[in-house]
């Protein structure tokens, strides 16, 4: 009895993944647009924070500025460039991925050839 129940599991398993396989690269990245809408505001976000601290540092480490003699001299900045540092580490990670999937880029030149009309 058990060995029915492997095999019904084998058969639905097999025609889900047919059934996945034979939808439309276009169709598919449609069905993963909210997901990719999501990931480039998380992206943007990421990308301001580093941009935000970078310029934040900039201007404390000024020649002229003062209060970094004054206040801020013996602050500890290390974990904050270890948090810079994965906060790279996750946009070049991102890169990556969608750099080295052909998928994406074969879906998203067919999905917007088929919204051209």
């Amino acid at each position: 009895h058990r060995d029915q129940e492997d095999q019904d599991d084998d058969e639905k398993k097999a025609s889900s993944s047919s059934q996945a396989a034979d939808v439309a690269p276009e169709t598919e990245m449609g069905q993963f647009m909210p997901f990719f809408q999501d990931l480039v505001n998380y992206l943007d976000r990421v990308n301001a924070v580093i941009q935000n601290v970078i310029c934040q540092l900039a201007c404390l480490y000024h020649g002229r500025q003062k209060l970094y003699q004054q206040s801020f001299k013996d602050v500890r900045l290390l974990p904050l460039f270890e948090r810079l540092g994965a906060l790279c580490r996750v946009l070049v990670t991102f890169d990556g991925i969608i750099a080295d999937n052909p998928n994406i880029a074969d879906g998203w030149h067919q999905y917007k050839r088929m919204i051209k009309y």
